[in-house]
Formats: structure tokens, sequence, C-alpha cells
């Protein structure tokens, strides 16, 4: 029996990450593990259980909150934690354990719960070892393990989990990258209890003996016989592909049975030993373990093909322009490119996957779709993934399963009016016009978003109108600039008739020159004030009063970011990355030994780091973090090695920072630079677009990005890098407008003249 099945009373200690990879209790990872451990407790104090809390990381080793029922005490402890320091596991245990040893316990089931975002590197055979003690002790065990890579961390924790299992009462929630904490959590066994008995708290039982009962979508016309959710049908080829018996039972959302869990999702299945399981992808890996003698496995690395279909047709359905259908057209064009380089007719070879059991009823609504609403045949001009759909259209599972088009276009239909879109663009699977899913990793669960309105909040009138703001201003209605940027002004007709914006300056429609902000926000606001500000978001400010300069630094966190990856005491380099680097997709492993191998290395972690550094202050870095960047799905030892170069290269320059002076002149020049790199990409032949602009000398804005589409010339693609460009010219002067800085010049620099000549034109 699964762990979340007990009612019983139980005695609780949750061991939480506060390691370094946290930053601050006010990270956003580290509010979104607070707010999963806050609806954990709730969901177990109502079944009168005990929750303590204890630390992981070396930050706090002796913070320990014994097990109580006041949840108010629980979430101080959570978010007044210290954060810093790596993970201490086997010191976590050991303090769980104790804050378990009271007598007051004893009659309890006693249970250790795990979150765990950080890295964790640690022996299999100590993990074993733990696993045995738990089961010794009748000690149960849940794992929730989210951030990166949570690949490896998750192989730990199923060993501890197999290790543990006494008597079912252990489980593991691997959280997806693109799923929340809570989310995944919700719809987990940890969480979710599998139904046991009869009653209304279970279906009613299969009509056909030792069969896989799967629980669908029911189409949106009740004479059809197939579902026209697409993760559902998916599941249902995978049955069929593998030859598996099964009971299919329509679930009709507006009229759901009693027994349905509200924390469910469709897909739902339940296999012939009586487990449970919901989501598409979770299942497919489940019917993949159970039954692996007709093999649909695929590589890791084909997993991004389509991967976004849906999300991108919904939107494109919504709202029918340019940027949409060029989103649409990118997933195909993904699609089209690996097929042409690749023998068919499937992704894989010659044999059906289960990436083309995904791909299969995607491709067939993104058809009927785009010709039903818009007479557009998007296809056309993808021969390959013609002849690809052709291929999957014919398979007898798909025949078997596919919806009538009618179904699938009532349904889009629905989708287009909903308004209950959650994030990422897909509608809530517990809302009547649901038909979608997440997509997530291979051994994640699926959660569901809620989405709340947060009511506008009035900035009281006295404060806004002291600070130049409109009195009549709330928050969220402030006008937007160009680029969709928010724009907080104060435009001519603000002020009273016949009274120009210059003449105005002089008098006090704002604070008094040397008058701070503070003095005015103070009497409204419970606002502490902490001088001038020396730290902010890892980023040290230096004032140099003498010289008039101000200097922006990162140097701790670059100093944090070598000792955690151990190159604080090797050499340095001189280059961001070496020429000798040639950094391909080939160089990405295929075998499944190769790939378990490499997932592994913490490539994810460091890669987060140097974009983090990239962003806020380091231009120098922002080409070769592009790079490596775009292997995280999949890397090879190359890619590896190019990380720890750029780690040596901040090892050389971790005193290195941005300078800004003080400018006394009337105007102010803006100077952009521009560049780009034809098909510098060697893989899709796609340009690189880099710029940078300067205030005054000193530098405010940077980017370096792949170009979305292929260039056919250099002039196209400096052309293209020149628009991008121009956009940012154009929202920094209308920012430094609205600051009421008077500009002499804004400039944009472009080496290449067939672009400066086709911008005259």
């Amino acid at each position: 029996m699964c762990s979340s099945t007990k009612e019983a009373a139980e005695a609780i200690m949750i061991c939480l990450d506060n390691s370094y990879w946290m930053e601050s209790t006010k990270s956003p990872m580290f509010k979104e593990q607070a707010d999963a451990i806050e609806n954990y407790c709730n969901i177990k104090l109502k079944s009168h259980s005990l929750v303590g809390l204890c630390a992981m990381a070396e930050a706090a080793p002796h913070f320990l909150i014994f097990p109580t029922q006041d949840i108010e005490i629980i979430m101080a402890a959570v978010n007044g934690i210290p954060i810093g320091g790596r993970l201490r596991f086997e010191h976590a245990v050991s303090n769980a354990h104790n804050g378990l040893l009271a007598d007051l316990y004893e009659p309890m089931q006693k249970r250790i719960v795990f979150f765990v975002g950080c890295s964790l590197f640690f022996l299999m055979d100590h993990v074993r070892e733990i696993g045995r003690i738990f089961k010794d002790l009748n000690l149960a065990c849940d794992v929730i393990t989210f951030g990166d890579p949570y690949y490896q961390k998750s192989k730990l924790f199923k060993c501890l989990i197999e290790s543990a299992n006494n008597k079912g009462n252990c489980n593991i929630c691997v959280v997806p990258p693109e799923s929340s904490i809570s989310e995944a959590l919700c719809s987990s066994q940890i969480i979710i209890p599998p139904p046991a008995g009869g009653g209304i708290s279970s279906p009613p039982p299969s009509s056909i003996s030792a069969a896989i009962d799967i629980y669908v979508k029911a189409p949106s016309d009740r004479a059809d016989v197939n579902t026209d959710c697409p993760f559902c049908q998916r599941v249902l080829l995978t049955l069929r592909e593998k030859k598996l018996v099964y009971n299919t039972t329509f679930i009709y959302l507006e009229n759901k049975p009693e027994w349905f869990a509200e924390t469910w999702t469709l897909p739902l299945i339940r296999f012939d030993d009586g487990t449970w399981a919901s989501n598409s992808d979770i299942i497919v890996e489940m019917i993949e373990k159970k039954r692996p003698d007709i093999p649909l496995v695929t590589p890791q690395h084909f997993a991004y093909l389509g991967l976004k279909i849906l999300p991108k047709l919904l939107a494109y359905l919504k709202n029918n322009n340019n940027d949409t259908r060029q989103d649409l057209l990118f997933e195909l064009m993904e699609l089209e490119k690996h097929l042409s380089d690749n023998e068919g007719p499937y992704v894989n070879g010659k044999d059906v996957t289960a990436v083309d059991l995904s791909l299969a009823p995607k491709l067939y609504h993104l058809v009927e779709a785009c010709e039903h609403f818009y007479g557009w045949n998007i296809l056309k001009k993808f021969p390959k993934v013609l002849d690809y759909n052709k291929s999957l259209k014919n398979l007898e599972s798909f025949e078997n399963t596919k919806p009538t088009t009618k179904n699938v276009n009532e349904g889009w239909h629905q989708k287009i009016l909903s308004p209950a879109t959650c994030r990422w663009g897909k509608v809530c699977h517990r809302g009547t016009n649901c038909l979608t899913e997440k997509r997530v990793g291979p051994t994640s669960s699926l959660g569901i978003v809620s989405l709340t309105r947060i009511p506008q909040r009035p900035f009281p009138s006295d404060i806004s109108m002291g600070i130049g703001f409109p009195s009549d201003m709330s928050l969220g209605k402030a006008p937007k600039c160009c680029w969709g940027k928010p724009r907080l002004s104060r435009r001519r007709q603000d002020f009273p008739d016949g009274v120009p914006l210059e003449s105005r300056r002089g008098q006090k429609e704002s604070p008094e020159p040397g008058l701070e902000l503070s003095s005015i926000f103070m009497p409204k606001f419970d606002l502490k004030e902490l001088g001038e500000g020396k730290k902010i978001l890892g980023m040290e400010i230096i004032r140099d009063q003498s010289r008039k300069i101000l200097r922006v630094s990162q140097s701790g966190y670059v100093s944090k970011i070598l000792n955690n990856f151990r190159i604080d005491n090797g050499k340095s380099v001189q280059m961001s990355l070496g020429g000798h680097f040639k950094l391909l997709l080939k160089d990405c492993p295929v075998r499944d030994s190769d790939v378990e191998r490499m997932s592994k290395v913490p490539y994810a972690n460091p890669v987060g780091c140097l974009m983090y550094l990239m962003v806020c202050m380091m231009p120098d870095i922002a080409y070769t973090v592009s790079v490596v960047s775009r292997y995280l799905a999949n890397l090879g030892k190359n890619h590896w090695e190019a990380v720890k170069w750029i780690l040596k290269y901040l090892r050389g320059t971790t005193n290195v920072g941005l300078v800004y002076g003080t400018y006394h002149g009337n105007h102010v020049d803006v100077t952009g630079y521009v560049d780009s790199d034809y098909a510098k990409d060697p893989d899709k032949g796609r340009s690189i677009t880099g710029y940078t602009f300067l205030v005054q000398g000193c530098v405010v804005s940077w980017k370096v990005t792949l170009q979305h589409v292929v260039a056919l010339s250099t002039t196209e693609t400096e052309y293209m890098a020149f628009t991008k460009a121009v956009k940012e010219a154009i929202w920094l002067r209308g920012l430094l407008e609205e600051l009421g800085v008077e500009l002499s010049t804004v400039a944009v620099n472009c080496d290449n003249q067939g672009a400066i000549h086709l911008s005259r034109n």
C-alpha cells in the first residue's frame, strides 16, 4: 500500500533544501519549494499527523523543528531558515531520525520527506545502506526531487526508495523543469491515494479479468467511439502497439463519476497489478517497463521533436498573426530537417517508437485544425513531414483510435473560446473544455495550475502625485511603451491647461532635490532604512566618490561558482572559449550507456550560473554561454569541456566589473554596435546576432542569440541583426526620455554596406 493511502496519523519530518542553489528565501525556486511544503503539510495535518522540519545544507546543520500540528510555526521556520552550503544528506537523515525519537511518536508511523533541488553527489552503495536502515527501522520515506540536473538525483533516490520500500510505503516524485513543485506533487502518489476497495471511492471492476483499465476523455460527439484528446490517444496507440488487452472507459468531465478524484487528470490508467498512473508520459514509461517484450524506446535526444506543436497551435488559432504562424512553422522545420537527415519512414528508422506515437495525434490535430479554421494546408511545404504523417495514419493502431474530424474541430473550437488556460498555453484538465496535458520529462508527474486574478490595488493618490505619477494609476494599469515594455509617464495633458511641460519643471511637481523617496513612502508603508545599496541579487555595488564612479561586480558570486565546481585553485585562460572547440550536435551521445553516463554530469547547473552572470554584468561571455546552452538536453564530453573552459576564464576575470561614471553635459548620447556571424551554427546553418549599447560610454544593454531563420546571404543576416538592434535602440530612447534625459543622438553602428543601404531604402 502506498504511503498516501494511510489514513492513520503519522509523525513526519521534512528535510528541505536550503543549499547555496536556492540563493535566498526570496528566490523563486525557494518560494516554490515553500509553497509545496505548505500544501503537503495542509494535506497531512487533516489526518492529525504531526509535521517537523530540519535543514539539509551546511548553513544550518543543527536546524530542527520538532513535529507539530501548527502550520504557522512550520512555515515560519521554512521562511526563516538560513541559506548556503552544500547538501549533507547523511547528516539530514540522522537529524530527522533524531527528531522522531520521542515517546509521543511511538504509536505513529514515522516518515521522512526529502525536498531536494540542488545537485547531489553520493555513492550508490551509501544510498542503498541508508535505504536498508530505513527498512530495518520501519521508516517510511517520500522524496520530491526537482531542479537541475534531476536525472542523476532521481536515479539515486529511486535506489533509496527501492532499498527502503517496506510494504510499499515509500514514494518518489520527480519534478520536470517546466512544471512547478506543487503541480507535480499534487498528482504524484505521494498525495493521490490510489483507490482501493469498492463503493464510491473506486471505479467499477473491469469487465475482463486481468486487463488494463484506461480512462480517457469522452469525445464531444457521444456517438463516436474514440477520444478526441491527443494525449489519451497516445496512450491507446501505445497499448495497441504493445498488443495489450485493455478496457476503455470514457470520462465526461462535465459529469464526472463520484469516484473520480479532484486531483486526477486524464488519461488515467489502472494496470492489472493494481498500480495507478496519470499523465501520458508517465503511463507510456510504465507500460514500457512492465511490457518490455515489444520495445518502443526512443533515444532521449529525439524527445524534443514536436514537443511544442500543440501549445503553438493553440496560440496560432487564438491569434493568427505572423509571429504565431512562424512559431508553428519552426516546429515543423525541426521535424522536416530530422526526417531529411535520417532514414525513415519513422523518427528512429524503420520501427515505430514512442516519439512516433506521440507525434501521430499531434500532427493529425494540427492538420485538421489549420485546414478547418483558416483553410491552411500547413504540411504543403514540408514533403518529408507530409510523407511521415501519411505513414503514421496508415498504422492499424492509429486507424482504430482516430477521432472524427468533427470532434477534433469542436474540441479546438472550445479551447479557443476557453479562458481557463494554464501556463505554457495549455488548458487545465479540471475544466470542461480540457483536451491537453503538459508534456513533461520521462519520469515526471502532471500537475494543475490554478489561475487567480490578482485584484488591482490603487496607489495612494497623495504619493503618486508627489512623485510624478497620475493620481488614478493602479497596479496593472500603466500605459505601455514601444515593444510592449511597461511605461510610466506624465503626458502633457496630465498638467493644468495652458501650462506646458517645460514651464512645470521648476515647480514642485516631484520631490525637491535631495528629498529621498523613503521620506515619502515611510509614512504610508512599513519600510526599513538600510542605507546605500551595497549588494543586490548577487551584484556588489562599489562607489568611488573621489572619482565620481560606480562599479558593479559579481566577484563573490563568481568565487562561489568556482568553489562549487572545484575551479577556484586552477589556472585561468585568456579567452572565454578556445578556438579548438567545435561544438556540434554529433558530439551528443547516441548509445543509451553514453547518454546515461553523461546525464550524471552536472552540466545544467554551471550553465545556469553562467547565464545569470551573462545577463547581469558579463557581456564578454554572452556568445559562449549561448553556444553551450544549446546542448542542455543531451550533452557530450566536448560540451562539458567547453563549460569547464569558461569557468577557467572566470577564474582570471573574477574582479572584472562594469563601471559607470558621472556626466555633466546637457545632452546624452546613446551608441549601439551590431554585428552578425553568417551561418555560424554548424548544425542548422543559422547565423548569430549580437549587439551592445552604451550610454555615454557605459555599457547598459547587450545580447547574443541565434537568428530564428536561415539567412541566404551575409546582407540578409546583417539586416536581420540590424533590425533587432534598432528595436532595442527605440526602446532605450523611450526609456531615457521618460526619465527626463535630454538625448543628443541615438546611433546604431553596422559594418555591412548592404544592410545600411537597405535600411535607408
